[in-house]
């Protein structure tokens, strides 16, 4: 499962973020997962740890979240 997050300005930078399971609504996976606004959060801050720049432009920062 994929999520894309950026601010709501003209310049900014997407981080896009990787999840390591399908989505809920899937036929693929018997295993059911959400994503939650505390998962989102805790991958914003740490991309921001790991040099995501929501305010610069340029390509999406891609970030993994791990379980």
């Amino acid at each position: 499962m994929y999520a894309a997050v950026e601010l709501n300005q003209k310049e900014s930078n997407v981080l896009s973020i990787t999840f390591p399971f399908q989505r809920p609504d899937s036929l693929m996976s018997s295993e059911k997962r959400s994503v939650t606004p505390s998962m989102i959060e805790s991958c914003i801050l740490a991309a921001i740890s790991q040099g995501w720049k929501p305010n610069e432009r340029g390509s999406a920062f891609e970030y993994t979240h791990e379980l």
